[in-house]
């Protein structure tokens, strides 16, 4: 019988353009490095969830997995300047790690 070995994933990346025109687009990844067992990943633009996610999961180093999650969101002048986070967690360590930037809506 192995003994289960937990390891927090050691990186969370946020990649994308934090800047858009109001009504534009905006698609951000988020990635956490490989951990046992994997993470899930939340998006928060201030204090609302962001729901309209992809999440991937594949084989990382040492038996763990690594998790990417890709947002698309519509942007509105409004959320101008609110912090947009992504949160790696797991509910099973008690992990959790955050990547955050503040987000830049011009106007049309």
């Amino acid at each position: 019988m192995c003994a289960f070995s937990s390891v927090d994933p050691e990186e969370l990346t946020l990649s994308g353009s934090l800047e858009a025109v109001e009504g534009q687009v905006l698609n951000l990844s988020c990635h956490a490095s490989s951990s046992n067992p994997p993470v899930k990943i939340r998006w928060w633009l201030g204090y609302k969830e962001l729901n309209n996610t992809i999440v991937k999961m594949e084989e990382g180093e040492n038996g763990g997995m690594t998790t990417t999650s890709n947002v698309i969101h519509w942007v509105s002048r409004e959320e101008n300047g609110l912090r947009l986070t992504c949160e790696a967690f797991n509910n099973g360590t008690h992990f959790s790690k955050i990547q955050a930037a503040k987000l830049t809506v011009y106007c049309k």
